[in-house]
């Protein structure tokens, strides 16, 4: 009897069990960085009035950099972590704090619940940062920060102690290629030309080029007017300043005409003519 009343017992536990929050959440962060994709999967644990670095994670200890198992990052495409290269993958992300630097450790075993069975061999970069004091943080943060086009900061932040790992990513090689690719496989797609001239005059290169491009562009697609405006931006920049002009002013006729078609203004107008004022 007693045999069947614990097995009943169990039954009913199971029947009812539930679904609680946890103490320490998981997160899924992710980030574009040029033409890489960053991500990491960790647990947010909290402060609770408790002391963190030196008591909680003690210092000069390894740590897995969150809860319940060892943070997870992604990288879409090799990277350079303080100037060290890393290829495209999925790594633990694991550190040692101490009281005004940290080493940081990327390894490629990425089953670790903790860190007892980290195998220093399996490291693929470890490096050492300067942590600084910051306003208080009472959940543990994993963020990008100081985000150009080709390089960033990975955050780590709680209680009172930030650290940051400066990251760099390849772009304009890969932009390259891709441009390359596009008009190989769409040589009819005026967009394709148009892209190509707006991402060389954004990042200030090959002006020449461009212009060829956004030539193409407009040779396929003439109706335009932001298309006669990034011509107009870009033979500025090449010094030819008269030609320039009347691309700006066929994108203003252009645009006007499109307005009226639909009813409205032609607000670009004035931010046109407002940047063609220090044209010389």
């Amino acid at each position: 009897m007693r045999t069947t009343i614990l097995v009943l017992g169990l039954s009913a536990l199971t029947a009812t069990a539930q679904k609680l929050p946890q103490p320490s959440p998981s997160a899924i962060w992710s980030q574009s960085l040029g033409l890489t994709e960053i991500s990491a999967d960790y647990s947010r644990p909290s402060a609770k009035g408790r002391i963190i670095f030196g008591e909680l994670v003690p210092y000069g200890e390894l740590w897995r950099t969150g809860a319940n198992r060892a943070t997870i990052v992604r990288f879409s495409t090799e990277v350079e972590i303080n100037r060290i290269p890393v290829a495209a993958g999925s790594y633990s992300l694991l550190t040692i704090p101490g009281k005004t630097e940290w080493t940081v450790i990327f390894n490629r075993d990425t089953t670790l619940a903790g860190t007892d069975n980290y195998d220093r061999a399996k490291d693929v970069l470890r490096t050492t940062v300067k942590s600084k004091p910051c306003a208080f943080t009472e959940t543990f943060t994993f963020e990008m920060t100081d985000l150009s086009s080709t390089a960033a900061h990975l955050k780590l932040q709680w209680a009172e102690t930030s650290v940051s790992v400066p990251v760099k990513v390849e772009v304009r090689k890969r932009a390259q290629q891709n441009i390359e690719k596009a008009i190989a496989e769409q040589p009819g797609d005026w967009r394709v030309y148009r892209n190509a001239a707006n991402y060389y005059h954004n990042e200030g290169i090959q002006f020449p080029k461009a212009v060829e491009y956004i030539d193409r562009s407009i040779e396929l697609k003439s109706d335009s007017w932001y298309s006669h405006w990034l011509r107009a931006q870009l033979l500025y920049k090449i010094k030819k300043t008269a030609e320039a002009k009347k691309a700006a002013d066929k994108a203003i006729e252009l645009g006007e005409a499109q307005a009226a078609k639909d009813g409205s203004t032609f607000g670009y107008k004035a931010v046109m003519e407002g940047e063609m004022k220090g044209w010389k």
